[in-house]
Parts: C-alpha cells; structure tokens; sequence
C-alpha cells in the first residue's frame, strides 16, 4: 500500500513545518525547560494503585518560571516522546496515556495552588504514546491554562507519569523532553489574557477510587462510561471573579476501554454543557480526534499532515474517541461569555453529561452490556477560564 510512504512523506513536511517555525519564533519567545530525554519511570517502586506514592510515579522538577510569563498570550507545550535507545526494539510497544500536572508551590494568595499531599497537581498536558514508535513531536496551545501557573515568577512543581506497566515495567521506558514556550506579548493594556480559572467535577473521580479494583481509576482519575456516568457530575454555579469580561469553557476529554459498543476508545461520544438562565447547550462531539471527520479505519492516519506518528506498528491508523496513537489530546475551546452572568452577584449554573453516538444524530445514555477488552471510561477535564485586560492580570494576584 503506497499510502504508508506517502504518510511518511507528510509526517516529514509537518517535522520540517513545525521546526521551521519554532526556529523563527526564538528570538521573541521565552523558553523554560522541563525534562531532557527523561525516563518516564518509577522512583519509588511499584505505585499502581498506591495514591501515597502518586509522586513519586514518574520524574518531576522544581522550578521557577520567569517573571514575565503572564504578560504574554500564547504558551505553547513543546514535547517530544522518546525511546531508551535508537532502534524500534528499545520502546514500549503499546499505546498508554502520559499526562503531565503542574502544582504552583509559591507564590499564592493562599498557599500552594493544586498542591495535595504529593504535589501531583492538575494536569496541564496529556498525550499518547505510539506502537513502538519514538519519533514524536507537537506543539499544543494550552494559552487558556496559564494561570495554572500562578502568577509570574512562580515556583511549581511538574511531575508526568504514564501507566506503571508500560514497557515491561518500567524496564524499557519512554523518554519525555519538555519545553514550557510562551510568546507573543501582549499589545495594549486592553488585550484580554487569561485572569484565572477553576477546574469543575475535578474531585468526581474519587467517587471511583473505593468502588474500582482497578487502580489505573486513580491513576488518570478516570469515570466509568456507563449508565451512571451523569452521576458523577453534579450542577456547577459559576460566579466570575473581579474584573473578569469573558469566559471560556476548555475541555480535554479522552475515551478509553472497549465494551460491546466500542466505548470508550472505538466509539463516537457527545459531550454536553448546559448553561442556566441561558437555556443553552454547548456541544463537543467525538466523532474522532478531528471534528466533523468521519472515524473509521483511517480517522487517525488521515491527521499525520498535523501530528499523528505514522507507520507505528499497530492499529494506529484507526480513529478513536477524541485521540490518537503518537499525538497530543488536544484542548476543545468555546466561548461561553454570553452565556455566563455578569455583573455583582450574578451566577450561573452549568450541568454537563456525556452520551455515546451509534450515529452522528443518535446520542444516548451510555450502554454497556458488557466489556470487550477493559470498561469502558473518560478521562475528563474541564476548565472554566476567566479573562480580563492585561492592565487588571498583570496587577493581580487572583489566580485561583
């Protein structure tokens, strides 16, 4: 089949595109870096399934951003995945998340930000690995996240971590290089940069810690996608903070497992947000990893010309819920502003749940009647981003 080679040709004009760019943008861009071709491996045993380990599940740094990473409107994430030597043999040979979670350990108005007891923090950044492939490189857009980071000159913690199994535990491991890039400074008091943000539902996984046998539920915080998957999100009241004039919904939601309808990675879902007194729907559907793209045999295989690793050596080629082997899963922006209250005292309700699509226009309550190859979960996260004028973020220190 020539469409093997013709990927790699598009794999390599998208390499060539992408280093081109970041080559030109150097001078006007301020980059921190994060890992070097580190080992995405355990530092402390086995943790699967060990929350009082959580910290130690893979590498982590210390450091401390520069003053300035505010006052620009783009960051960008600059992460190339690896492998222990230069030859196919010397990677893991299967697809896994790998999920990277910032806590902010000062400055903060009250203490560390998305600090627990490990400080594993929120997860800012999530991947796939490919079929034994250690080619990969993206760059993704995550400029809504940047008060994740607290405000500038903030020291944080970054820690990432994939599953514990992969790569023969941990024997033949993935290498992470991580680069934070932050661009494009602002142009006027009155351009609009992100002021701060909240992360709804983010405690809904725990509900799932005692009732799963499966510690990889801790892991990714993952939800179950079934009949009871609405349960776990209860009603949101939103109240934007001072001198907020725009919002936006971000959502990062990755489907994984197999049950008899395919879900949650070989199916097409609708994710729904409601918003009251609007009456209004905001919709992110599934269909793959590119909207509106049909999935099938070749939805993943068709995205190589913007990312997707090529010619990996399973069934890489086929689109899923929302991702792909060897590719970023990239945030979904909305801009809910008008339907968001504003002024002294006004709130607004927001109310989310997730169907699965036998068709484009016929989404349900999820089904599964049994499980092909694990149960079918989301991996969901989802931030409510408040924006205001450069003038009123770069003064203040609310970013929570």
């Amino acid at each position: 089949d020539m469409s093997f080679l013709a990927w790699a040709g598009q794999h390599l004009n998208f390499r060539s595109r992408l280093e081109a760019r970041l080559l030109k943008e150097e001078a006007s861009t301020v980059v921190v870096p994060v890992f070097n071709a580190t080992p995405i491996q355990n530092t402390a045993g086995h943790c699967y399934g060990n929350t009082s380990t959580m910290y130690n599940c893979g590498p982590f740094a210390t450091l401390q951003l520069p003053t300035e990473h505010r006052r620009f409107t783009r960051f960008e994430l600059d992460f190339s995945l690896g492998c222990a030597g230069p030859r196919d043999v010397d990677c893991p040979q299967w697809d896994h998340i790998v999920t990277a979670q910032v806590c902010v350990m000062s400055p903060t108005p009250e203490g560390d930000l998305w600090c627990d007891s490990q400080n594993s923090g929120v997860e800012f950044g999530r991947w796939i690995t490919t079929f034994s492939r250690g080619i990969g490189r993206w760059t993704t857009d995550v400029s809504p996240l940047a008060p994740l980071f607290g405000p500038g000159g903030s020291s944080v913690n970054i820690t990432i971590i994939t599953v514990p199994w992969a790569g023969n535990q941990g024997e033949i491991p993935w290498t992470a290089t991580l680069n934070l890039r932050f661009s494009e400074s602002v142009a006027s008091q009155e351009t609009l940069l992100p002021l701060a943000l909240t992360v709804p539902w983010y405690g809904a996984a725990e509900a799932t810690w005692n009732t799963s046998s499966n510690g990889v539920y801790t892991y990714f915080r993952w939800i179950p996608f079934n009949q009871s998957y609405e349960d776990f999100f209860g009603e949101i009241t939103i109240t934007p903070p001072p001198n907020a004039t725009a919002a936006e919904l971000v959502a990062v939601i990755s489907g994984h497992g197999n049950d008899n309808n395919g879900c949650g990675e070989f199916c097409s879902t609708l994710h729904e947000f409601s918003f009251s007194p609007a009456e209004e729907t905001v919709r992110v559907f599934h269909y793959d990893v590119f909207e509106g793209t049909p999935s099938g045999e070749r939805g993943c295989a068709d995205g190589v010309f913007a990312g997707t690793t090529p010619n990996e050596y399973g069934t890489w080629l086929y689109g899923r819920d929302g991702w792909c082997n060897g590719r970023e899963v990239g945030p979904r922006r909305r801009n809910i502003t008008h339907l968001v209250q504003w002024g002294a005292g006004a709130t607004t309700t927001m109310q989310y749940k997730g169907l699965w699509c036998a068709e484009p226009d016929s989404c349900t309550t999820p089904d599964p009647a049994s499980n092909v190859q694990g149960s079918p979960v989301m991996m969901v996260r989802n931030y409510l981003v408040f924006y205001a004028p450069a003038s009123a973020v770069l003064s203040s220190t609310n970013v929570v």
